[in-house]
């Protein structure tokens, strides 16, 4: 197929093999599978494949990035939601003979408790006159 050379696993299209050297790995692919393979490679955009393990065994999966088409249609709605607990939400919701959501963002914060606990870390440093101290301090943690 194509992409990193360095992956774990790969696919030999032409063989219908997938396989991994370092795994010592080697499955016989099903023609329908092959099939499919070499049709999603055929879409614009080429996506990307993942290898997921479950308890069902080895899933293929193909990840596109798909193409927004913003709607020509009498209204068009951009909505933005501020959760403190999952971040901002922008969505875009297009009306025209359907309704379909056109867009959507997730922005996630960094983690604040993290921040807090290295701001704390940081002021309890500041009060010490010497660097042998807080050294010694941060070695006993």
């Amino acid at each position: 197929m194509y992409g990193s050379k360095s992956a774990v696993v790969h696919v030999d299209l032409d063989r219908g093999m997938l396989y991994s050297r370092s795994l010592g790995l080697g499955i016989k692919l099903s023609r329908s599978l092959v099939r499919a393979l070499r049709g999603e490679l055929e879409l614009s955009p080429r996506p990307r494949f993942v290898l997921q393990v479950s308890r069902k065994g080895l899933r293929i999966i193909a990840i596109r990035r798909v193409e927004h088409e913003w709607s020509d249609g009498p209204l068009l709605i951009i909505a933005v939601d501020v959760n403190s607990l999952n971040g901002i939400s922008v969505m875009a919701f297009a009306f025209d003979e359907y309704a379909r959501l056109v867009y959507r963002r997730c922005l996630r914060p960094p983690n604040g408790s993290f921040n807090e606990a290295l701001v704390a870390l940081l002021k309890s440093y500041a009060s010490l006159k010497d660097k042998g101290e807080a050294v010694a301090r941060w070695l006993r943690r």
